[in-house]
């Protein structure tokens, strides 16, 4: 006997095949055509489908991994499986089940989720994202996100009303975040908001960073109408954001060092983002005196990762070097580092008087000031018989109350040790 096959397409990425059949023998199928019944059979077997494999809701407040806090009764997985999160409910992704991979997850209404410091909850794959195959987290009605573990979306952030973001673990969202009609987004805590796309807003929609909270944005930032508010510095953008000019700093710099290397100084510094930058200026100041201009060096302009730079000043003076930095944007704003001290001794002369000695020596060095400079003195077989610091470049030294015979002073504090023979008489 013959057959007829009814197809019944379904969305992937519910947890659902693509595509399921009905099967019915000619006769049948003849008699309900003629009856004109086709429709409900097709509705029953839909009903009872749909029943069967329903799209899974979180549906009370508590642990994600708990099987009871579902509808349908069991923790639902997978990078294709999108789920709801029902109104005024608050899930809690903790450690229990860790990590947690899901598709798109969308809030019915308001919700408080949290993500737990030590666990993570991933949005789709890398995969998927790559094949254009998005997992979004859609947030309606004044709803809270707390992340203190790792959040991650391989997708669109899409915010209806108020978002509020806690942040002081990882959230990346690799997709765009999206702020629509009348929707605001406050980020806070000591994280930062990682937007590896754009984050566009639509009219009457608000920005806003709190605290420490920060946002990084590969691509743009642009409202059609509302504001863009926080603490200076709290915004760094890739791309352009004409309402950011206030919050966005040239540079955000990482670290500023100087050491003595050989016959040279080194500085050292990195910068984490550089927004409309141009260069950095090198100054120099020698005890204190009024900073010069030393040297230049090129900046990448726009970044949002870690740049190393490194600068040599190869013509240091004795004593004590400090150096800053001056940070120059495109348009002639500058700002200064802080201030690294170096005390530069590679070319420190060590001079000792009378030698041989009747036991009270004078040691003298080349430093304009030699505070902090330590000194040791041994014996011929490398025992440390002495040691002190010098407060002047022109020290005295009392070596009466030891053995006549040979030593050695050596300045411990300098990279290439300076020694001198010494004879007690």
């Amino acid at each position: 006997m013959s057959v007829i096959r009814l197809y019944i397409y379904f969305t992937p990425g519910c947890g659902y095949p693509g595509v399921v059949f009905l099967t019915i023998n000619d006769t049948f199928a003849l008699n309900f055509f003629k009856m004109k019944r086709i429709l409900f059979i097709v509705t029953i077997v839909l009903v009872g489908f749909i029943e069967i494999f329903g799209q899974s809701t979180f549906s009370t407040s508590g642990d994600w991994n708990t099987a009871s806090n579902w509808t349908p009764a069991s923790v639902p997985t997978g990078s294709t499986t999108a789920i709801d999160i029902a109104n005024n409910t608050n899930p809690t992704v903790s450690t229990s089940g860790s990590p947690h991979v899901i598709g798109s997850v969308a809030a019915l209404g308001k919700t408080t989720l949290t993500v737990d410091a030590s666990s993570s909850l991933t949005l789709g794959s890398q995969a998927d994202f790559d094949l254009a195959a998005f997992a979004n987290l859609t947030l309606n009605n004044n709803s809270t996100l707390t992340v203190d573990g790792s959040l991650i979306i391989y997708g669109d952030l899409v915010v209806n009303n108020t978002l509020t973001l806690n942040i002081t673990g990882t959230f990346i969202v690799y997709g765009n975040v999206i702020l629509n009609n009348n929707a605001d987004i406050v980020v806070s805590g000591s994280g930062t908001l990682t937007v590896d796309g754009s984050l566009t807003g639509g009219t009457n929609t608000n920005i806003t960073t709190s605290g420490l909270g920060t946002i990084a944005v590969t691509g743009d930032i642009a409202i059609a109408t509302g504001t863009i508010d926080g603490e200076p510095g709290s915004i760094a953008v890739g791309g352009t954001c004409a309402e950011c000019t206030l919050l966005v700093l040239p540079i955000e710099l990482l670290y500023f060092s100087a050491t003595e290397n050989d016959n040279t100084v080194l500085l050292n510094w990195a910068t984490a983002t550089e927004e409309n930058f141009d260069y950095f200026e090198i100054e120099r100041a020698i005890e204190g005196t009024s900073f010069d201009f030393i040297g230049e060096v090129k900046g990448d302009g726009n970044s949002l990762k870690r740049l190393d730079y490194s600068f040599i000043d190869d013509s240091p003076e004795i004593g004590l070097n400090y150096y800053r930095l001056k940070s120059i944007d495109l348009d002639g704003t500058f700002e200064y580092s802080d201030i690294v001290l170096v005390r530069f001794t590679s070319n420190v002369k060590l001079l000792v008087s009378p030698n041989p000695t009747l036991g009270i020596v004078s040691i003298k060095t080349s430093l304009p000031t030699t505070g902090g400079l330590n000194y040791e003195i041994t014996s011929q077989y490398g025992v440390v018989v002495l040691k002190g610091n010098l407060d002047t470049y022109n020290s005295q030294i009392d070596l009466r109350g030891l053995p006549k015979g040979l030593y050695i002073i050596r300045l411990v504090d300098l990279p290439t040790v300076k020694a001198k023979r010494i004879i007690l008489k």
